[in-house]
C-alpha cells in the first residue's frame, strides 16, 4: 500500500528544520538525544506537520519547537509555621522523548493522527525546592535550661525541633506537579512538607536536680525540677573565709568522712586528721563542691548556724545533712549567691 505523502513541499520543509535546529530550545522543553535509529514510521503529526519518513533528529527538532509547558500556577508549600512558594512553570518540561515515542509506536502506519502532549517534572529542580525548604524548617531540639533569675532559680520551657523529610516532600511536591499539569487551569496546590518532630533530651520533667544556696539568708535549698523539694539553714564564711559565689557542682560525697587538715593558719594545733566521731568538724556526711575546699557538710557546732561561722564551707546541723545528703546526687549543680 502507498503511503500519503507529507503535506508540506521539501524548500518548507528544509527550512522549518533550519529553524528548528539552529533555534534555541524554548522554556521548560527537552531535547533528548534521539535513540530511535530507524525514520518515523508513522504519520505522526505536530501542529499540523505529517513527521513521516524524518529521522529521529529532525522529528524532535520539530516537535521542541512546536511545543510549550502550559501555564501552570504556582504551589505553595507549608510546615512548622512556614510558607514558600514554588514556581510549577520552571519544574516541568516537555517530554520529547515520549512524544517522539507515540511516533514510533504506532501500529497503524496509514491514517495521519496528533501526536499527544507529553510533560515531565525536573527531579533536580524538585530536590532543590525541598533543600530550600529544609534550610528554611528545620532547627534541633531546644533543651530545658536551669538559670538564676532574682535569687531564685528558674527553668526554661523545652522546644522540640523539626527536620524535613525530603524523600516525602519530594513524592508530595511531584504529585502536586502532575495534578497542575493534568488540569493546569487549576488554582495551586497546597503542599504540607512532611516532617519528623526532634524531642529534646532535657525537658522540665526530667532536668533532675539543683541547690541553690543563698549567703545572706543563711539557706539551702534543693530544687527538683521546677518546685521546691526542701530547704534547710546553714552557716556560711566568716569574714575572711568568704564563701565562694558562682555555679558549681557535687564531684563526690562522703557518708562519715575524716577531716585532714589543710595547713592553714587557723589550722594550727589542730591534728593532721580526724576520723569520724562526734569531734569530726565535717560531721556525718560531706557533698564535696569543684570549687577548692568547699563542701556542703555537718557540724557538732550546731550553734553556728544561721551565722558566718565557717572557713568557707556551708555547714548544717546533723539531721538535716543527713536528710539532704541521699537526695542529692553526684553532679548535681550548686548555685552559691550572696
Amino acid at each position: 500500500m502507498n503511503r500519503t505523502a507529507p503535506s508540506y513541499s521539501v524548500a518548507a520543509l528544509a527550512l522549518a528544520l533550519t529553524l528548528a535546529l539552529c533555534a534555541v530550545p524554548a522554556y521548560g522543553l527537552s531535547m533528548p538525544v534521539a535513540v530511535h535509529v530507524d525514520p518515523v514510521p508513522s504519520h505522526a503529526l505536530m501542529g499540523g506537520v505529517d513527521l513521516y519518513g524524518l529521522s529521529a533528529t529532525d522529528a524532535a527538532a520539530f516537535i521542541a519547537s512546536g511545543s510549550a509547558v502550559p501555564t501552570l500556577a504556582p504551589i505553595t508549600a507549608k510546615g512548622d509555621g512556614h510558607r514558600m512558594r514554588l514556581s510549577a512553570m520552571s519544574a516541568v518540561y516537555v517530554d520529547v522523548s515520549a512524544i517522539l515515542d507515540q511516533a514510533y509506536a504506532a501500529t497503524d502506519t496509514v491514517t495521519p493522527f496528533e501526536l499527544t502532549p507529553a510533560y515531565a517534572v525536573k527531579s533536580s529542580v524538585v530536590s532543590g525546592w525541598t533543600a530550600k525548604l529544609a534550610k528554611k524548617i528545620n532547627h534541633k531540639a531546644v533543651n530545658a535550661k536551669r538559670r538564676l533569675s532574682r535569687k531564685r532559680l528558674v527553668v526554661s520551657k523545652e522546644k522540640a525541633g523539626h527536620k524535613v523529610i525530603k524523600s516525602k516532600t519530594n513524592g508530595r511536591i511531584r504529585t502536586a506537579l502532575a495534578s497542575q499539569i493534568a488540569s493546569p487551569g487549576i488554582t495551586g496546590a497546597v503542599v504540607k512538607v512532611s516532617l519528623t518532630t526532634l524531642r529534646p533530651r532535657v525537658t522540665r520533667k526530667n532536668i533532675g536536680k539543683a541547690i541553690l544556696v543563698r549567703l545572706s539568708k543563711f539557706t539551702i535549698t534543693l530544687y527538683r525540677g521546677t518546685k521546691i523539694e526542701k530547704r534547710f539553714r546553714c552557716a556560711t564564711g566568716m569574714p575572711g573565709y568568704a564563701t565562694p559565689t558562682g555555679k558549681w557542682k557535687v564531684l563526690r560525697k562522703v557518708k562519715n568522712p575524716s577531716w585532714h587538715n589543710p595547713g592553714s593558719a587557723w589550722g594550727r594545733g589542730m591534728p593532721s586528721v580526724i576520723g569520724p566521731g562526734p569531734n569530726n568538724p565535717l560531721g556525718t556526711r560531706a557533698l564535696y563542691l569543684n570549687a577548692s575546699g568547699i563542701r556542703i557538710h555537718g557540724t557538732p557546732n550546731w550553734r553556728s548556724i544561721g551565722h558566718r561561722a565557717s572557713h568557707g564551707c556551708l555547714r548544717m546541723r546533723r539531721r538535716d545533712v543527713e536528710n539532704l545528703y541521699p537526695r542529692v546526687p553526684v553532679g548535681t549543680a550548686v548555685w552559691i549567691t550572696k
